[in-house]
């Protein structure tokens, strides 16, 4: 087995993985644009036909609300029970079908409703919900009570 070591002052890094999506999706466009008879992308969904961006993962409240800024209007938002995701909100951005998917704990406040505790005052199980902020729902124009439940 043979180990290579760099050179000092070398600076070969790894390609950057958002520079090549950027240049997919720029290479996409360009493909539309040269040649209209192909159709559009299709998400799958009813006769719509647009390209799916899904954003999975941690994503911070931060950047959640900067992709519903770039969105077309407001999006809907969904709490969804039982995945690991917990929040969805859904939209468009410029025509692109987009959905972000993150978890609760990332973006809201955990707030213990109630506690079941054992004769020695040792909490046993807590009840909790999560509250969404205010930031949130103000950007896709619900409240509270009008977020659906998935």
């Amino acid at each position: 087995m043979t180990t290579t070591v760099p050179e000092q002052g070398d600076t070969a890094q790894a390609p950057d993985p958002r520079e090549g999506y950027i240049k997919g999706l720029e290479a996409l466009a360009q493909l539309l644009r040269e040649h209209p008879e192909l159709p559009l992308p299709y998400d799958g969904r009813g006769e719509t036909h647009t390209a799916a961006i899904f954003i999975k993962g941690e994503a911070p409240l931060e950047q959640v609300l900067r992709y519903i800024q770039a969105m077309d209007e407001p999006p809907t938002l969904r709490v969804e029970s039982g995945t690991n995701h917990d929040l969805r909100i859904i939209g468009r951005i410029r025509g692109f079908h987009v959905e972000l998917y993150t978890a609760a704990r990332k973006v809201c406040e955990r707030a213990v409703t109630s506690r079941i505790t054992g004769p020695d005052d040792r909490v046993l199980h807590e009840v909790a919900e999560w509250r969404i902020p205010a930031a949130l729902l103000d950007a896709v124009g619900q409240t509270e009570g009008e977020v659906s439940r998935g």
